[in-house]
């Protein structure tokens, strides 16, 4: 089975949140990537059920 291919960005966030994702990676025993990939979709999913697509 083949990976899909991906694309790296860089994103900035406070030290708390970092702890926190790698926390909650070695927890999964899973790579920081892979949560943080997980995440975006679910926030992304969320956001476009909002009536305005904002969240708000």
């Amino acid at each position: 089975m083949t990976r899909p291919a991906y694309v790296q960005m860089a994103v900035k966030l406070p030290p708390e949140l970092k702890e926190r994702l790698e926390r909650v990676a070695e927890e999964e025993q899973r790579p920081v990537s892979d949560l943080v990939r997980e995440l975006v979709r679910e926030g992304l999913a969320k956001r476009a059920f909002m009536p305005n697509g904002k969240g708000t």
